[in-house]
Parts: structure tokens; sequence; C-alpha cells
């Protein structure tokens, strides 16, 4: 099978890919959710951000898409040689342990274990074409991002 890329770079395309998984939550999941919605930084307001574009949080799906009966979650894997997935769908500022009682309730979590909680964390966006490969910016000089691949 020939897979095919997102990048507008020559980059070679992977040879082979992890497979990614959906579920939905439920009625259920959404009921657990919401008794930590007081305590949820991003729903309640307490903390306000926007980044490049708006993803909105699983309490305001729960909340302003009320009409739903569930929402879908992309299970993707976090890396070849490890047994954690993201939960793509999920982002969240609730409660860990709150967080923990509703992915119990999403089918195929049943026996769910949590290595890290959701958070709260605002994302900003710079072009890769704007980057030299020291990751400087080319437009302030001096100025260098984190990260890179891995």
């Amino acid at each position: 099978m020939k897979f095919l890329k997102f990048s507008y770079t020559d980059t070679k395309p992977l040879a082979k890919q992890r497979s990614c998984w959906i579920t939905y939550t439920s009625d259920a999941v959404h009921d657990v959710l919401r008794t930590g919605f007081d305590r949820s930084p991003m729903y309640s307001g307490r903390i306000k951000g926007l980044g490049p574009r708006y993803c909105p949080s699983i309490e305001d799906k729960i909340d302003r898409f009320a009409s739903k009966e569930a929402t879908q979650i992309f299970v993707e894997p976090e890396g070849w040689n490890t047994v954690e997935v993201y939960i793509n769908g999920f982002s969240t500022s609730l409660p860990e342990e709150v967080q923990y009682a509703a992915l119990k309730k999403i089918q195929g979590f049943e026996d769910v274990k949590m290595f890290r909680p959701g958070y709260a964390i605002e994302y900003d966006y710079f072009p890769p074409v704007q980057l030299n490969h020291t990751l400087e910016t080319r437009l302030i000089k001096n100025l260098f991002f984190a990260g890179g691949p891995n």
C-alpha cells in the first residue's frame, strides 16, 4: 500500500503506518463529565485562550451540542514502542478523577490506564518555512523556538 503525506516538502513518505481507531462518548460519559464542569478552569472561564484554531474542549462540546448523544473520539498511537495513545477529541481541563471516571465509561476503554491527565494548553503556530534549521525564526534575529522532530 502506498501512503500519501500531508507535507508539501519533498520528504520521503513513511513506509509503514500505525492504525488509529474511533470510538464515541455516550450519555453516561457526559453525565460523569458534567460532575466536574464547575471545577474546569476553561469551561468556567477562569482561564481563557485562543490558539490558531478553535478546538472545543469536551466540556464545550457537551454543553454547546447538548442535543448530540455522542462525540467522536480518535484514538491515536503515541509511537511505535509504547502502549500509550492520544485521545483526540477529549481536550479538557477537568479534574483528573473526573477525566478518569469518564474515560472508563467510553466503549473500549473500560480497563483504561491513564498515564497523564489531559490539561488546558494553548497552542500557537509558527509556519515551519519561516524557521532556520536551528529553529531560529527568519523574521526576528536571535529568536529561537523549542521542539522539533524526535
